[in-house]
């Protein structure tokens, strides 16, 4: 997610650690090199609207409905659907995100949230 520290987060990991290798901001996990398929990532979370229904929902529940965004649940599907029709087809031009309708289209992770 975007607007969540990032910057602040990439620039402490850039300077304190010193095998820290930025590969890219706001990619989707697939466009990861094959060589860095096995190391850890780190991610930023906020309480966006989307994943929160609408600012309903309190952080642990926006969390789970992130981590569960491949399950094979109604509520999961439906945010699924919802993120295939405001997604943009390429990232071209797609600076805010980083991720376009294929991304979520192929997105299934149940086992890894």
């Amino acid at each position: 997610m975007h607007k969540t520290g990032g910057q602040s987060i990439n620039n402490i990991l850039e300077n304190c650690v010193p095998s820290f290798q930025p590969f890219g901001y706001h990619y989707p996990s697939h466009m990861l090199p094959k060589n860095c398929t096995d190391l850890p990532i780190v991610g930023m979370v906020g309480n966006h609207c989307f994943f929160s229904d609408a600012s309903q929902a309190d952080f642990n529940t926006t969390l789970i409905n992130l981590i569960n965004l491949g399950a094979n649940s109604t509520s999961s599907r439906s945010y699924r659907n919802t993120l295939i029709e405001v997604l943009p087809e390429t990232l071209e031009g797609n600076q805010v995100v980083w991720l376009t309708k294929d991304c979520i289209r192929h997105f299934n992770y149940e086992d890894r949230g």
